[in-house]
């Protein structure tokens, strides 16, 4: 009885280890006909990413350094500082290629976020 307690044991932990993890054997299906980018469950308005000052207003909003998109092209660099000009030599490529664009803005918990777009 002891024997059959263990087996069953191990094949619920094995089954429920299918089910979870993001290689598990069931894949969710998700609904794809949504172009809606989405970034830590917030959907991303592509009119706000339009511009570097739109997108240093989005990683301000959500209080992260990131890339969310560049619809203009080009390259894009972010960065975060204790000041604005911080925040803004944090970024790639700065000083070493030519500005296009460049927007910062102050989060909510004190911190500069820059956003720097290139040529």
């Amino acid at each position: 009885m002891l024997r059959f307690a263990i087996a069953a044991v191990a094949i619920m932990s094995l089954a429920t280890e299918s089910f979870a993890g993001p290689f598990g054997l069931i894949r969710r299906s998700s609904n794809t006909t949504n172009n809606t980018a989405t970034t830590y469950n917030r959907p991303i308005a592509q009119a706000f990413l339009g511009t570097a000052q739109g997108a240093a207003n989005y990683m301000a909003s959500v209080m992260r350094m990131g890339h969310h998109g560049n619809p203009t092209g080009g390259y894009e660099g972010v960065g975060v500082g204790s000041s604005p000009q911080a925040a803004i030599s944090n970024c790639c490529f700065y000083g070493r290629k030519p500005l296009r664009d460049s927007g910062v803005t102050q989060g909510s918990n004190g911190m500069w976020y820059a956003c720097c777009r290139y040529n």
